[in-house]
């Protein structure tokens, strides 16, 4: 019961740094001006990596599982990105270009609280990225 409960106190204490830190961003992106580069991705005010853009989510959530509290910075840098790219796609694809990141970040994650970190990031990009669509249903693997 004791490992339960330490279990469940991590797993809170992780969602509650992201959902800080996605409030920080969110504060962050309207307070520089960011907003106006999500909505026009041309504007030179991110750096994001030089990777095929059906790609930028699934860096997000795995740099998610490799770095945890360790590079913030860089974690809200790419979600940043994410969101970019997410808001130019059809809101009929937004769904599927999340889906397609999350299987491709879940098998990084070898220990189950980084699996649900993945997860958890997942269905919250709708939310955080002010998405047309306002909820993604993981699909989840069986097993």
């Amino acid at each position: 019961m004791d490992k339960l409960a330490l279990f469940a106190f991590t797993l809170t204490t992780i969602v509650t740094f992201y959902d800080v830190s996605a409030t920080i961003i969110e504060n962050t992106i309207k307070d520089n001006g960011l907003r106006m580069h999500m909505d026009n991705p041309r504007s030179s005010q991110i750096d994001c990596p030089k990777a095929n853009d059906n790609d930028a989510c699934y860096v997000y959530l795995a740099d998610a599982v490799s770095s945890h509290q360790q590079k913030m910075g860089n974690q809200q840098r790419l979600r940043v990105c994410c969101c970019i790219v997410l808001k130019n796609v059809t809101k009929q694809r937004q769904c599927n270009d999340i889906q397609q990141a999350y299987n491709k970040a879940l098998p990084k994650a070898k220990k189950v609280l980084d699996q649900m970190l993945v997860s958890i990031l997942a269905e919250r990009l709708p939310k955080d990225c002010e998405l047309e669509v306002k909820e993604c249903q993981i699909v989840k693997p069986k097993g």
